[in-house]
């Protein structure tokens, strides 16, 4: 048959495998894109959180501070510079005034926001502060008091008024108490929550004027401040935190408690960093994809396009068992043509083989029956001179008789099959026999065998061996007390034959050698005379339900066991 003229299963592999490729590097796409997305959302949400977080603590400490101002009712100087101003001599008033000081001194150094922190007396017209103390209505009189939180470009102001709780025109005043938050403060408040590399953080006054910022602050930032607060309050609807994007990203939290924008300005690495995977991830699936496509393409042509004419040609050794009745327009039609006449030839060569295996079975038996040991033959002519010489005509003939009856049964068996109770009858004439030659120094012993079991089918010759084996390389060179115990049995449709002696045994050496030579099929044997032989003949005639097993014994000795699987109505499957 000619070569291929076409390679139309290449060109179907290729379009298959490309689009398995390409399906593959698209679904690794779409998923890293979306987990890109989902990924730099997080990113972003934790940056907005953390601005939160950072407008949360300004407004806590605020809090904080308003509850200081608060208790400083209860201070013992405070209540006497209000109360009894007039009434305390000037040594009483240097004491409340410098008890004063030191509370608000220590009120400023509890709070790292606060700056400066102020008792105004309005009635006595003077301040006492934690820096310093002033008399004179003129020298507070144009601060303004009339606001609870007040920004301004220099920093925040939170005012207490007492005993009013809220400022009014009409409020009776006696003092109130205001601390300052100057940027300075504010600034070293807010750098200790952010690092240079994070970006920007600062604080914008509610006209979105720059107040105090802490981290790596541009020119740029700052003159797009007020756009982002423009941007950020328009965007602003019942909330009170806007994300804002742009060249840069920016988290812009308006402050509630004090009406101010908390901008966190960040770079785009914030974000891109932890993406930075993704995109390695992305270009290494690429790079894979087509790494595993080349060789995929270069495996198929080396390793199916180039041998498919090679295939051609080894069809030709008839290597396989079924016709093939598939019509294909592609390469494997050749194969197919040339596998069914491959098949054809080889139903024929196979059928020649089971009729010269039939044969060599057949011509096996024939050369079984005349194989008759030399030493065996003139070990019996001894006897029969030994017996002659003592005049025992009884036993001689007892002898002669079974003599006789074991060469008749070898030399004149023509069939095939005979029944396991011919096989005992051979068997116990070998067995007298053998009690003739050794006398005492061995015992025999079988048990009794139902005739169930006699009438079953098996192949002639093969349980007298596994005796002979035990007598010759079991017990033969034993001087008394050799024992060989035969056993017959049947059950659930197994027949077994086992020959059990108590001679010297065979070592783990010999026994491996043994099983090697069974599975070699080796006839050339003789280690172990005539098993071999058994073995071939089992297996070939029963298949896997025929075996023929050696051990060693548990006290001493060899067994030897025949196991053949019988028919349900007690006949072998042949």
């Amino acid at each position: 048959m000619g070569k291929l003229k076409n390679f139309r299963i290449m060109y179907i592999i290729f379009m298959g495998i490309l689009i398995i490729c390409i399906s593959f590097l698209s679904v690794i796409m779409i998923g890293s894109g979306y987990s890109r997305i989902r990924l730099k959302n997080e990113v972003i949400n934790n940056i907005d959180s953390r601005s939160a977080f950072f407008s949360n603590e300004v407004s806590r400490q605020i809090d904080m501070i308003f509850l200081e101002q608060t208790n400083l009712v209860n201070d013992s100087s405070l209540k006497n510079i209000s109360v009894l101003w007039d009434a305390m001599n000037r040594y009483e008033q240097i004491e409340s005034v410098s008890g004063l000081s030191e509370r608000l001194i220590q009120l400023k150094l509890l709070h790292t926001l606060v700056s400066d922190v102020n008792v105004f007396f309005l009635n006595q017209e003077m301040a006492v502060g934690s820096s310093r103390v002033w008399e004179g209505r003129e020298s507070f009189s144009e601060l303004v008091y009339d606001e609870r939180i007040r920004v301004d470009a220099d920093g925040i102001t939170l005012t207490s008024w007492f005993p009013s709780a809220v400022y009014g025109e009409d409020a009776n005043i006696s003092y109130f108490i205001q601390t300052r938050l100057g940027t300075e403060k504010l600034e070293e408040y807010l750098n200790e929550f952010i690092r240079e590399e994070e970006g920007w953080l600062c604080l914008l006054t509610p006209e979105g004027e720059y107040l105090a910022g802490a981290g790596a602050e541009t020119g740029e930032e700052l003159a797009e401040l007020e756009q982002m607060r423009r941007q950020a309050q328009s965007l602003l609807d019942g909330g009170s935190q806007i994300h804002l994007t742009g060249t840069r990203l920016a988290t812009c939290v308006h402050n509630q408690r004090t009406g101010c924008w908390l901008l966190y300005i960040y770079p785009h690495s914030m974000v891109d960093q932890p993406l930075r995977f993704l995109v390695v991830f992305n270009i290494c699936a690429v790079a894979l994809t087509l790494i595993l496509f080349m060789l995929f393409m270069l495996f198929a042509w080396r390793f199916f396009a180039k041998p498919v004419d090679r295939i051609l040609n080894a069809m030709g050794n008839h290597d396989r068992q079924f016709y093939i009745h598939e019509k294909r327009k592609d390469e494997f039609e050749y194969i197919y043509e040339r596998y069914n006449e491959m098949i054809t030839k080889m139903n024929d060569l196979m059928q020649e083989k089971l009729d010269a295996e039939y044969r060599m079975k057949l011509a096996q038996l024939k050369q079984l029956q005349y194989q008759i040991q030399p030493h065996f033959l003139y070990n019996s002519i001894f006897a029969i001179s030994r017996m002659a010489t003592l005049d025992e005509n009884e036993e001689i003939a007892e002898f002669t008789k079974n003599l006789g009856q074991y060469y008749q049964y070898i030399t004149k068996l023509n069939s095939e099959w005979v029944t396991v109770g011919d096989e005992l009858r051979y068997l116990k004439n070998y067995l007298y026999i053998q009690e003739t030659r050794f006398g005492d120094r061995i015992e025999a012993e079988m048990d009794e065998v139902p005739e169930e079991i006699r009438a079953l089918r098996i192949p002639p010759l093969i349980l007298q061996p596994l005796v002979e084996n035990a007598y010759e390389h079991g017990v033969k060179e034993m001087l008394s007390g050799g024992r060989i115990r035969i056993r017959v049995g049947y059950e659930d449709g197994i027949f077994t034959f086992e020959v059990k002696d108590n001679g010297k045994g065979v070592s783990e050496e010999e026994l491996q050698e043994i099983h090697e030579d069974f599975e070699k099929q080796n006839e050339e044997m003789e280690v172990v005379h005539g098993l071999t032989n058994v073995y071939i003949r089992i297996r070939r005639i029963y298949g896997d339900d025929g075996t023929v097993a050696i051990e060693r014994g548990k006290d001493g000795g060899t067994k030897t066991t025949i196991r053949i699987k019988m028919g349900q109505e007690g006949k072998a499957h042949v």
